[in-house]
């Protein structure tokens, strides 16, 4: 495929025409290891294009101070566009609007969109997120992240942290293709539940929105 940095082709017709917004979803496998200390469920799960697609296997730890250790690993095949964004969707709660974060802030940023964003502690909502572009699209995101939490009003929550390696990640009130699917602001409706998005890496944004 041409390099979406010299393309006049939008990269995101090239995801369309690979069928990445219409994946299929395909649970290969489900199985418990019993680890002794702590409880193993390693899964393995297909995800398919229209000439290509992933694997995804994950192994859950389940601690006794009631947390939950996740690794993923992504195994491409076929034939596949520049890839967007690899990482994990979660759906919350609604209470679940306060954020907190240690990474880049306070404002939306991406990996070419860092020169104004320092890294720190910051806080908001995830109402406050969604910037409202005349053409809805991907936002909110943050770089750098070393752990997000998300919040009730009373400051129970939950608390995603990386080992490893910094992350990137976004939590709106839209789904993807809620902002896809839209054509103006006014067009989107807000859901109740928050959509909190994990990416190991993405693309910048480029000269233009993608």
């Amino acid at each position: 495929r041409k390099n979406p940095l010299t393309s006049d082709i939008s990269t995101a017709d090239d995801w369309r025409d690979a069928g990445l917004n219409q994946l299929v979803r395909e649970v290969e496998s489900v199985r418990v290891v019993d680890s002794g200390a702590t409880p193993e469920i390693h899964t393995r799960v297909r995800y398919s294009a229209l000439e290509g697609g992933y694997h995804l296997e994950s192994v859950w730890k389940f601690g006794r101070d009631g947390s939950i250790s996740l690794r993923h690993q992504f195994l491409p095949f076929g034939e596949l566009p520049f890839l967007p964004r690899i990482g994990v969707d979660w759906v919350l709660a609604p209470q679940f609007n306060q954020l907190t974060w240690l990474g880049h802030g306070p404002h939306e940023n991406y990996p070419d969109r860092l020169a104004s964003a320092f890294p720190g502690v910051w806080s908001g909502t995830v109402d406050g997120q969604y910037v409202p572009y005349s053409r809805p699209q991907a936002t909110g995101n943050k770089e750098g992240v070393r752990w997000i939490a998300l919040r009730n009003q009373e400051g129970t929550g939950l608390l995603f942290a990386s080992r490893d390696e910094p992350f990137s990640a976004t939590a709106l009130h839209y789904t993807t293709t809620d902002l896809d699917e839209a054509a103006h602001t006014n067009e989107l409706k807000p859901r109740a539940e928050v959509f909190l998005t994990l990416d190991a890496a993405q693309m910048g944004l480029g000269n233009s929105s993608c």
